[in-house]
């Protein structure tokens, strides 16, 4: 046990730098869990605060103009408090969550976006025992995409309503700042954001060949020992460059440039797809292009009704880009009948994806499926994406393992050699999600998280 209250920080550091790895790991943990113990308390102490407006003896108009003026805290900290603590105050299995250290402020922080919503804030209580045992268990990138897909399906009027303003508000600019370009816009929808970034990916991908073929022909062999001529951000500002002059190309040979086809993730049998569209009636004129505000309100009422369900079922349903952008069902309706959709199981010219042990690496659809179901790396923290990863098995291929995506794992480069160097392995547990195991036997968790059960067979 570390003794440090009358300790200097400096002292601190140089008690700590005495110590081993594992007792630092330990006591950031221990540390932690004290620090959410905490913040609980404060929260509840603040919902009494926010409740009373206690501020209001020193003239302080809010909640949020108190906490600037006793703490010194920016206005956005201090909102964010007010938010955390009514959030726990009016669904108090969140406080006590963070009370025992299952959760920190950030998974406070994605609940609070629930709360912040008045037409779904009611449907938080009954909704929240799922909810945290999402956030107990999953990174906060995975958690926040839960949340997101809990907005848009608790709301879809109101998502379907944000996304037209955002349509109708979309902007863009090019312009010169001083001697240097400047290039910004926002706005549109899921898919149209989409289609913009496959587009750049596209030309960055080009710059990023240009740059291996360049180091190849001047190293030769010892090619991979030296760096590429140009940095990330340099290869991006090219690529950006080479959209422009091909546009430009384009314009003038009077060619009408033409986005790529949307690949979205449905994760939907083809049956089942099918049910649903037939029984919402939805019918693509021959030569038309289907569009959602064409529908009469009783066919969005019906249609709308077919994704709706207790507000914990809709925990497990999925309706997202490739990326893991919650896209409205509306929006998906519109890829289904207009665009090219790649299904987890099957891909659009019928490639059968799991291929069993019939292949020994991932390649073609199988690797797609696996890269598909995990947007980024699936180490701890790590948030490296798409372009960065690479697929290999859980139960290795020795050792019977299969190649399909339910025997997948996706990891950059410098992740995937650790897996092999350490001993780590990924294991389901019985709540059917995936953990690392070191090799030693020990399950990798969160401070806080509590260890899943391995009842089932592996």
């Amino acid at each position: 046990m570390f003794v440090y209250n009358s300790l200097m920080f400096g002292e601190l550091i140089e008690d700590y730098s005495q110590c081993e790895d594992a007792a630092l790991d330990t006591e950031f943990r221990r540390l932690e869990l004290e620090a959410r113990a905490l913040d609980a308390r404060r929260l509840a102490l603040l919902s009494v605060v926010d409740t009373r407006q206690v501020g209001r003896a020193d003239g302080h108009l809010s909640t949020k103009s108190y906490i600037k003026g006793v703490a010194h805290a920016s206005g956005p900290t201090a909102a964010a408090a007010v938010r955390r603590a009514r959030v726990c105050r009016d669904a108090p299995a969140i406080g006590e969550a963070l009370a025992v250290g299952r959760i920190g402020l950030s998974q406070v922080d994605e609940l609070a976006r629930v709360h912040a919503n008045p037409r779904v804030r009611d449907l938080l209580p009954d909704a929240a025992a799922a909810l945290l045992e999402h956030a107990e268990h999953m990174s906060h990138r995975d958690f926040k995409q839960v949340v997101d897909r809990f907005l848009m399906l608790t709301d879809l009027e109101g998502a379907w309503n944000d996304r037209g303003d955002s349509v109708e508000g979309r902007w863009a600019s090019v312009g010169v700042v001083g001697d240097e370009v400047s290039v910004a816009a926002g706005g549109g929808d899921a898919l149209v954001a989409e289609q913009l970034k496959a587009t750049f990916q596209r030309f960055l991908q080009r710059e990023v060949d240009r740059d291996l073929e360049a180091r190849r022909a001047e190293h030769g062999d010892q090619a991979q020992a030296f760096p590429l001529p140009r940095s990330y951000s340099q290869r991006a500002f090219d690529a950006l460059v080479a959209v422009f002059a091909a546009a430009n190309q384009a314009a003038d040979a009077g060619l009408d440039g033409k986005l790529p086809p949307v690949v979205v993730n449905v994760l939907f049998d083809q049956q089942t797809l099918s049910q649903f569209l037939a029984r919402a009636g939805l019918v693509l004129p021959d030569g038309g292009t289907f569009d959602a505000a064409e529908l009469s309100d009783d066919q969005l009422a019906d249609l709308l009704g077919e994704l709706g369900g207790a507000p914990a079922d809709l925990l497990d349903r999925r309706c997202e880009t490739e990326s893991g952008q919650a896209i409205h069902p509306l929006l998906l309706l519109r890829a289904v009948l207009t665009e090219r959709i790649r299904r987890v199981v099957v891909n659009p010219a019928g490639t059968v994806i799991d291929y069993g042990r019939s292949a020994r690496v991932f390649t073609g659809a199988a690797r797609d499926a696996a890269l598909l179901l995990q947007p980024c790396c699936e180490h701890p923290g790590c948030d490296l994406g798409r372009g960065a990863r690479q697929v290999d098995h859980n139960v290795p291929w020795a050792a019977g393992g299969r190649t399909d995506q339910s025997n997948s794992t996706t990891l950059h480069g410098a992740h995937n050699r650790f897996k092999h160097d350490a001993g780590w392995r990924r294991r389901r547990a019985d709540d059917g999600r995936g953990y690392w195991i070191r090799a030693d036997g020990t399950v990798v968790l969160a401070a806080g998280e509590r260890s899943p059960t391995f009842l089932r067979a592996s």
